[in-house]
């Protein structure tokens, strides 16, 4: 669960953020990737109602000891009739140290 406290032009609102994000490593030969799939619902109080819903997949993949790459794809939508649709393409740099 996720909250957010944010100050806007129009006021104070907050967003609650309940979500679900299963990942399992997977050996490909010598390799140890950790594919993932998640979701998550986006409640508003300003609107009291939910005003998106996004569905994420993605993989972990290490490309040196404690440096890893993670490509992922977003699907959100407002579930509101006509409301609008983001595809989104993503790439993260992770460094652990």
């Amino acid at each position: 669960m996720r909250e957010e406290f944010r100050w806007l032009p129009d006021g104070f609102s907050m967003r609650l953020r309940p979500g679900l994000l299963a990942r399992r490593p997977a050996k490909i030969g010598d390799y140890m990737l950790t594919p993932f799939v998640g979701t998550e619902i986006f409640w508003d109080t300003r609107f009291n109602r939910v005003t998106n819903v996004r569905f994420t997949a993605g993989a972990n993949l290490p490309v040196h000891e404690g440096f890893s790459v993670e490509p992922y794809y977003v699907r959100q939508f407002d579930p509101t009739p006509g409301g609008p649709t983001a595809n989104i393409i993503g790439f993260l740099m992770l460094a652990s140290f």
